[in-house]
């Protein structure tokens, strides 16, 4: 005994979820040899078959519960849902006894093991996060939701911050369900038509056995895809998947055909990285393996095998970028290529994950992830002061902080928002994301959407598949009344984004343009996608309840303007009218629908 309470302790991290049975002294109670002997059966089965088919081990057994842990929270999430779908086949057995409900709770944390059991907080929070749900739910905090992507894992429902037993902070949680809702009815087909127009090329994740150890090591093959990507994109014979939806499917083992489908691509770049020998120039060097893949082909329509030193994966001016840009684009278009302008990337990989971080930190919309946002793109303005993105997101930030009601003083963070912009565009004035933040302030801060959207078409003109200049200008060319431009370019950033990470966000935005368009249940489909994936973002809220109201529907109306006043408290009719560019009669017409549906005036 005592030999085993000195083993040593290691640290791993994984997800913990916690597994247990819904009530189980009242099926215990109508009988107790028969309620014991099923959930003891339903346990056992799950523990010594299902969990470790998908890679998980079972840390410790709680009565009428398991701690299990896995290596990812993908592989915990399925194998719940497995879980669950058993424990309802379980009924079939025993016709006529109560029914023998689950429910899960979720936690990406760091923990201490040893041989025989696991320990840490992160375990007994999946407990108490398994304690909120209802019969049959998953729940999982932040961290696990972290490593999921909708749709491809099902869908996540944003519960927002949610009081736990014994913890002293708000826990914000999400509900997970493996089926995923229908899309808005009519837009799939909309968004698949407007894909046809050109040919579609995605960039896929490249294998890499050449980065270092480390999470920030060095890793050629992410440069690779990202330099591609950024090439391809200035092309406008071609649509280019967004680089963080192909970001995405990096890790996951998905055929394919359905990898085509996913991303309505008619094209998909994939290729692996090995390490190579140093060179005559003391350079390490990385031997690489690429291919093209055509949609329908049983095999690729190109494929070759070339060495380059890892400083040439820096540039897309580089000779070995420049090799397969020319060779992918001769086999797609039959045309040659419009000469694409250098694009720089940021130094190294630990610099690209802080910036995705920051992104994606960005558009939570808590306050506590929305500073931590601004803290890591300071942070990577310092570390790569030649380049205009973070100060680009910097001037977004700003314009988020006046157009979200959490400024404290609207004329100094509209100068910061200005100043930040002029920056990145004093440092690449063909910047398509600087651009793109530039009409964000014109919009935001100076509520000129004619400004705005002079400034999206310039990044258009530089970067034709920039999804996020097409959802910024779905909404700029929607207040201007274009209703069918608003639409298109609604629908082109939704096919150019099919599995972003902040994916309502996009859909939020085209939501506002589908309202201004007078596209109200498209409008309401969309909000409604959105507030699921993530229930603190007003402009959701704002548009639904102001499209139920143009379609009569006052009750719905008067509930989400109710959810909206949850979410943001202080928000008022005058507040959105300060917010909304032009007030125009349209504009006039929405607040007082606001209005109407239980709305404060002031």
């Amino acid at each position: 005994m005592t030999s085993a309470l000195n083993a040593e302790l290691r640290r791993e991290t994984a997800t913990v979820a916690f597994v247990d049975v819904v009530e189980s002294v009242r099926l215990i109670a109508a009988s107790e040899a028969v309620g014991v002997r099923r959930i003891r059966d339903l346990l056992t089965h799950m523990a010594d078959e299902v969990v470790p088919a998908f890679g998980g081990q079972v840390a410790e057994t709680r009565g009428d519960g398991l701690v299990l842990t896995f290596p990812h929270t993908r592989a915990a999430a399925r194998c719940v849902a497995l879980l669950h779908r058993l424990a309802a086949a379980e009924q079939a057995a025993h016709p006529g006894a109560s029914p023998l409900h689950l429910r899960a709770g979720l936690h990406r944390t760091q923990l201490l093991a040893d041989q025989d059991a696991i320990y840490g907080i992160g375990v007994n929070l999946a407990a108490r996060i398994a304690a909120e749900g209802r019969p049959g739910d998953t729940l999982m905090s932040a961290a696990a939701r972290d490593e999921l992507i909708s749709p491809l894992d099902g869908q996540l429902e944003d519960l927002g911050p949610c009081w736990l037993k014994h913890v002293e902070e708000p826990v914000r949680l999400f509900r997970h369900q493996l089926e995923v809702p229908q899309a808005p009815v009519g837009l799939e087909e909309a968004i698949s038509a407007r894909m046809r127009l050109r040919p579609t090329l995605a960039v896929l994740p490249f294998d890499d056995n050449s980065r270092g150890a480390g999470p920030a090591a060095f890793a050629p093959g992410d440069v690779l895809a990202d330099q591609l990507t950024r090439l391809f994109s200035q092309s406008s014979a071609l649509h280019v998947i967004s680089p963080h939806s192909s970001q995405a499917l990096r890790g996951r083992n998905i055929p394919l055909d359905q990898i085509f489908s996913l991303l309505r691509a008619n094209y998909l770049l994939r290729g692996r990285v090995d390490a190579g020998p140093i060179g005559e120039d003391r350079r390490p060097r990385v031997n690489l393996w690429v291919e093209l893949w055509r949609l329908g082909a049983g095999e690729p329509i190109w494929c070759q095998n070339l060495t380059a030193s890892s400083h040439d994966l820096l540039s897309t001016q580089g000779e070995i970028v420049g090799r397969i840009s020319h060779e992918v684009s001769h086999r797609i278009l039959a045309v040659e290529q419009r000469a694409a302008r250098a694009t720089r990337a940021l130094p190294n990989l630990a610099s690209h994950t802080m910036y995705l971080a920051a992104v994606d930190l960005l558009h939570r919309f808590a306050t506590a992830d929305f500073q931590r946002s601004r803290d890591l793109l300071v942070a990577l303005s310092e570390r790569a002061p030649r380049h205009p993105e973070p100060l680009a997101w910097l001037a977004r930030w700003h314009v988020f902080r006046v157009v979200q009601g959490w400024s404290e003083d609207k004329r100094r963070d509209g100068e910061q928002a200005l100043y930040y912009s002029h920056r990145a565009l004093d440092l690449d004035p063909q910047s398509a994301l600087a651009l793109t933040m530039a009409g964000s302030v014109h919009a935001g801060i100076n509520q000129d959407p004619v400004r705005a959207q002079e400034c999206y078409d310039s990044a258009l003109q530089h970067n034709p598949n920039d999804s996020l200049a097409w959802l910024m200008s779905s909404v700029a060319q929607g207040f201007m009344d274009e209703r069918m431009p608003a639409l298109a370019a609604s629908e082109t950033a939704l096919g150019l984004a099919p599995v972003e990470p902040t994916r309502y966000y996009y859909d939020a935005l085209s939501a506002t343009a589908a309202l201004r368009s007078g596209e109200y249940e498209r409008c309401i489909a969309l909000a409604q996608r959105s507030i699921t994936a993530n229930v603190l973002h007003g402009s959701a809220y704002r548009s639904m309840a102001i499209a139920q109201g143009m379609l009569g529907r006052e009750l719905d109306a008067a509930d989400t303007v109710r959810r909206l006043l949850t979410v943001e408290p202080h928000f008022t009719v005058q507040a959105y009218r300060a917010r909304v560019p032009g007030h125009d009669a349209k504009s006039e017409l929405f607040a007082r629908l606001l209005t109407q549906a239980g709305l404060p005036t002031s």
